[in-house]
């Protein structure tokens, strides 16, 4: 590890120069308080046996989508190239990265299993990825995205995560920016709508994921399959899928869901709870009364 307390007004730091004769033998690189900033591909040329990457306090102020391409690039040493990148711990945490392409994440997808981009400033993540450069987060396990200042969540974040390994994901900030439900009873709102019906399709009912996002200004933690009493139904409604083709192994919809909407993905209009059940009994029990 490579701290440098009270340096921040020092040159920026030459990673790939200084570490150029032994950095093929590196797997764990953490750098705290150095000067980063300008991060570019050719600082991560030739690490290929990275495993452990952390980058906290640096000045980086953005990742561009290609920054891990050269992970698997010896420029000196082709004989050497064109190995994956093992990159199975990233932290970027505590910058100041206010817009941010998921599609950097291409490269590294594969073996990931810790993602921590905590503190960064986000604003604005949008994704540029495509079928040449698909991102699949298959073995992560933990992802953490708190303390930033996004409005939304967007869903590539989300559906491209493997349920089946995922035991954490952070999404709460002090952050008005970040926060959910202000007008509303805990989390039974249109703004985590199509996040609520990806978490209940695909997470399975046993899972020991731990999902945790601020909503009316407080933590809330889903888990097991379905949201805790304060935020939302007890019971999840039927399971469906949210995007793409149905899947013809999963059951599908045979009725009407606790909530129904008009609006379009990520919108907050016309999102509300159904009870025609309830208004019929209630309206037979008073017509009776006035009866007899």
């Amino acid at each position: 590890m490579l701290n440098g307390r009270g340096r921040l007004n020092t040159p920026r730091f030459p990673l790939n120069g200084l570490l150029i004769y032994n950095k093929n033998y590196i797997i764990h690189l953490e750098l705290d308080l150095v000067n980063m900033s300008g991060l570019n591909k050719a600082d991560f040329n030739g690490f290929i046996r990275l495993k452990y990457l952390v980058l906290t306090r640096c000045k980086i102020t953005a990742l561009g989508k290609d920054i891990f391409e050269e992970l698997g690039i010896i420029a000196d040493t082709p004989a050497l190239s064109g190995i994956f990148p093992h990159l199975e711990y990233v932290t970027i945490a505590f910058n100041d990265i206010e817009q941010l392409d998921w599609a950097f994440l291409s490269p590294i997808s594969r073996h990931l299993k810790v993602l921590n981009l905590e503190n960064n400033n986000f604003r604005s993540v949008t994704s540029t990825a495509d079928s040449n450069s698909p991102i699949f987060l298959e073995s992560i396990e933990s992802l953490d995205l708190s303390n930033n200042k996004l409005s939304t969540l967007p869903r590539f974040i989300y559906e491209n995560l493997n349920p089946r390994s995922l035991t954490y994901f952070g999404f709460t900030s002090g952050y008005r920016e970040q926060q959910f439900c202000e007008n509303y009873d805990g989390c039974t709102c249109c703004e985590l709508y199509t996040f609520t019906m990806w978490y209940r399709s695909n997470v399975p009912e046993l899972s020991n994921s731990r999902i945790r996002l601020t909503c009316r200004g407080r933590d809330d933690t889903v888990h097991s399959g379905s949201f805790s009493p304060e935020c939302g139904p007890a019971d999840p409604p039927t399971r469906i899928p949210i995007s793409g083709t149905p899947d013809p192994t999963r059951p599908q919809p045979t009725g009407q869901t606790d909530y129904e909407t008009t609006a379009e993905p990520g919108s907050q209009g016309n999102c509300q709870k159904t009870e025609p059940l309830i208004v019929s009994v209630v309206s037979l029990c008073l017509m009776q009364l006035i009866l007899f």
